[in-house]
């Protein structure tokens, strides 16, 4: 399901986009979410629980949802969101070109934008009483990866890795 709200502008200009999704444990997260992006004018795409409303639904259907459309954009991210939020990390995070990052804290966001080209944030939802989600989802669209020499190295290498499975 495509939302209805206005295209937020990318790094270099585009319009980018927001994908979305979570299990059924991840429901309030995701309204929260939705949200947050639709009071900023973020346009976004849900995959998962809330885009069909199946309790159903599982990691393994939409975290390549999200994973292929982010991987093959420049500047699109996506928003993964289960109860430990390690699930999501851990299954994006199998494919090429993804750099999935669970972030309970505003600072985690931040530098996994900054330092580590991060472009899937993932989401615990069950830690929502103990987080700041919109102060994370600022700090996460607030940053940018700051394209230092070392860590392109270093992310080269990870991606080097990826290919050799």
């Amino acid at each position: 399901m495509l939302a209805t709200v206005q295209a937020s502008q990318g790094t270099k200009g585009q319009r980018s986009l927001i994908y979305i999704a979570g299990d059924r444990f991840a429901e309030p997260a995701l309204v929260a979410i939705r949200t947050y992006l639709a009071e900023r004018n973020k346009q976004y795409v849900e995959f998962g629980y809330l885009a069909g409303r199946n309790p159903g639904v599982s990691l393994q259907e939409f975290i390549p949802q999200v994973t292929e459309v982010v991987r093959k954009t420049d500047g699109d991210t996506g928003i993964l969101v289960c109860g430990t939020g390690a699930g999501v990390e851990i299954g994006a995070n199998r494919f090429p070109g993804i750099r999935a990052s669970l972030c309970g804290s505003a600072k985690n966001a931040e530098w996994a934008r900054v330092y580590d080209a991060a472009n899937v944030l993932c989401i615990a939802s069950w830690m929502l009483d103990d987080i700041d989600l919109s102060a994370i989802l600022d700090a996460w669209y607030g940053s940018e990866y700051d394209g230092d020499i070392n860590r392109r190295k270093m992310l080269h290498t990870f991606d080097e890795w990826a290919q050799s499975d």
